[in-house]
């Protein structure tokens, strides 16, 4: 069982560069130095702590966000037909009744702010089925809140060829301190 924090993350602008920053300059050691597509996860430990990794990361670009607002007749979610993660292509959602997601006071109190993004499951009837969490605020209560909101919002069911079907959707919950 561990102890302590046995990796954390940096972000760099260029994995290369910081990599010789860290073993050149810093006696670091390469740990991890994984290649899948596009991403690569590399991690360096300095060799007087063997049990702690430094990864160096080079951060996603922003995903595409829409504003919602939680009234159900102009209440939609989705970012177009975008596939960002398990499960297909996404479609576009309107809710049946407000959202009404709450923020949670200890994250007020600590000034938590920002946007999660959820991917969300829809069933025929438009009670969500799954809810993931595809692009986190930064901060857990956040996304706890979110999660949990929309886990119990009812969508309007999507209907194809005149049926209604199951869908994944994307919904954006912005936590703002200004709108407290």
């Amino acid at each position: 069982m561990s102890q302590g924090v046995e990796v954390a993350g940096l972000y760099v602008r260029d994995q290369d560069e910081a990599l010789a920053f860290y073993v050149d300059k810093l006696g670091f050691r390469v740990h991890t130095d994984v290649r899948n597509g596009d991403y690569r996860w590399l991690t360096v430990q300095h060799p007087e702590q063997p049990s702690f990794q430094l990864g160096l990361f080079v951060p996603a670009p922003p995903v595409h966000e829409q504003t919602i607002d939680p009234t159900p007749e102009t209440n939609t979610a989705s970012v177009g037909n975008t596939d960002i993660g398990s499960g297909g292509a996404t479609q576009e959602l309107a809710y049946a009744s407000p959202l009404r997601p709450s923020y949670p006071f200890s994250s007020v109190r600590a000034r938590e702010q920002g946007t999660v993004l959820l991917r969300v499951l829809v069933d025929e009837n438009g009670a969500p089925q799954k809810v993931e969490i595809a692009r986190s605020s930064g901060h857990a209560r956040l996304d706890a809140s979110a999660r949990e909101a929309v886990s119990h919002a009812r969508f309007r069911p999507v209907l194809r060829d005149g049926r209604a079907v199951s869908v994944w959707g994307i919904v954006p919950i912005a936590f703002r301190l200004d709108n407290v």
